[in-house]
């Protein structure tokens, strides 16, 4: 069977074959969004997943084999974390041995901000990146493939004819109203060798729910510039409505659990309570087992946080970063340490359970600052917050703390797409430590300094676990009792998960 595109979710290099530092098996609803609107142009498209295809011993001459049966007319790569970097070249570089003449596509965010490097050096097995938001304008690569013509005009792509070209996004390059973009489906993704579709979507799942542009400007988050890149600069919301005919098609599909790993708490608090109780109403509630969301602490109050648990939001993230105040102004943090403090109160008293993230090597940051940090840790966990994720911060292009780093006092290590491949040579380890990955140094701190203290804290979170689950114990079947679907003892369970994840985490 042919197909008209291909749609690649590449490993994170194919020499590690299942052994990377950085999670790598999720395909990014960015790409299946596209595989979306092809098929509702009348496409038929093929999804992979190369990572899982190498776990599983399939050998890439079999993989270029299929790749030339399925004879598809154009191929799209998803890089949209920097880890994919050394595994999207390699895929390219293995369709291109295999269609020499079919266009290689490269897409997602990390792409978009390498863009010019990946095709000033790569243009040999890269015929172009596409910038942003890409349901529109893949599907204008795919209808220029289809006419016989070139792919010089469409808006977003960046290309090479003897030196690199930077099409601008054009305002019909996106769509005005999201909710035009079709729903994603798991039943595109296809077994390399059998063709067979997936019957089954895996048992979590993220729902994108909102784009556009961070009004917020934390020096070391691409999100509030993300719109330059990206093409959207007005933040904006799926409707109730769309949000929840896309659980429904996934719980269809197998799903059970749903993410909003994305910047659903800047809907603000009117639009956040339709979606909450339309959820509800709905009925999407009741068959599922929960919600997990991601908020910067303080931007919940007590009423969201109410109907947010009604319609099943069993977890909340949030991005705590640092206990020191002083770290927080200069990062341009839009909270404080009486608001985090009070978002623990707050969300464990209606029935959610507040983990925690944790950054080290933030600009400005002094060891005093981080005592503060272990302060904060231990108060947080008194309240019931749970210790999820530390690592040091990372200073990429398009954040201030790396566009700005003399201002910030930070001596960027790595600068160049080819310095950030070292992203996909990491090993994972029970004690994740990759000095190498370390991407800059600040006034305060070396490398082996941010290094040390993200390992450090690490160390402090797993050697107090037992009294962090001895303090949730005493919510747990409150929590659970406001979810149907959950017990106190799976809860226990997936918090048990989670803490004894912390030391293999990607650093």
């Amino acid at each position: 069977m042919t197909t008209d595109v291909l749609l690649i979710h590449p490993p994170v290099n194919f020499k590690l074959k299942g052994e990377p530092a950085m999670s790598s098996l999720y395909i990014g609803y960015g790409l299946l969004h596209i595989a979306a609107a092809l098929r509702k142009s009348g496409y038929t498209v093929t999804v992979w997943n190369l990572e899982e295809a190498l776990m599983m011993g399939i050998p890439e001459d079999v993989i270029k084999e299929r790749v030339i049966s399925l004879d598809p007319k154009i191929v799209g790569v998803e890089m949209n974390w920097i880890h994919f970097g050394k595994g999207a070249l390699q895929t390219a570089r293995l369709v291109k041995e295999a269609l020499e003449n079919v266009p290689v596509i490269i897409g997602g965010l990390n792409a978009s901000f390498f863009a010019k490097e990946i095709v000033q050096k790569y243009h040999d097995v890269v015929d172009g990146v596409l910038r942003g938001e890409a349901e529109k304008t893949f599907l204008k690569v795919a209808e220029s493939v289809e006419k016989g013509g070139n792919l010089k005009d469409i808006g977003g792509l960046v290309w090479f004819e003897g030196k690199v070209r930077d099409n601008p996004l054009r305002k019909d390059d996106l769509y005005e109203n999201i909710d035009e973009i079709p729903p994603y489906s798991w039943r595109v993704v296809k077994h390399v060798i059998w063709d067979v579709p997936m019957t089954r979507a895996p048992l979590m799942v993220s729902i994108n729910s909102c784009r556009g542009q961070c009004p917020y400007k934390c020096v070391y988050c691409v999100g509030g510039k993300i719109g330059s890149v990206m093409g959207r600069t007005k933040y904006t919301v799926h409707s109730p409505e769309w949000i929840v005919e896309q659980v429904n098609l996934l719980r269809e599909e197998g799903a059970e659990e749903f993410a909003f790993q994305d910047d659903l708490y800047l809907a603000g608090k009117k639009k956040l309570i339709n979606i909450m109780r339309t959820l509800r109403k709905e009925g999407v509630t009741d068959n599922v087992l929960g919600f997990n969301m991601t908020s910067i602490p303080g931007f919940l109050d007590r009423e969201t946080l109410k109907e947010a648990c009604r319609a099943g939001v069993f977890n909340i993230d949030y991005g705590v970063e640092t206990g020191s105040a002083d770290v927080l102004r200069i990062c341009r943090r839009p909270t404080t340490i009486e608001r985090i403090l009070d978002s623990m109160k707050v969300t464990i008293s209606e029935g959610i359970i507040p983990f925690t993230w944790w950054m080290t090597g933030l600009p400005g940051e002094t060891f005093e600052d981080i005592d503060k940090t272990f302060k904060l840790i231990d108060q947080t966990i008194s309240l019931g917050g749970v210790p999820k994720w530390v690592t040091p911060v990372i200073a990429i292009p398009g954040t201030d703390m790396f566009d700005r780093a003399e201002e910030y006092g930070v001596k960027l290590r790595l600068k160049t797409f080819d310095d950030f491949l070292v992203f996909s040579d990491l090993k994972s380890r029970h004690m994740s430590s990759h000095l190498a990955a370390i991407t800059h140094e600040t006034e305060h701190m070396s490398a082996y300094d941010i290094l040390n203290t993200a390992l450090s804290i690490k160390r402090y979170i797993y050697s107090k676990r037992k009294e962090i689950l001895w303090i949730l114990k005493k919510h747990l079947n409150s929590i659970a009792s406001r979810h149907p679907n959950l017990s106190a003892d799976m809860l226990e369970k997936r918090i048990k998960d989670h803490i004894d994840y912390i030391p293999k985490t990607f650093f």
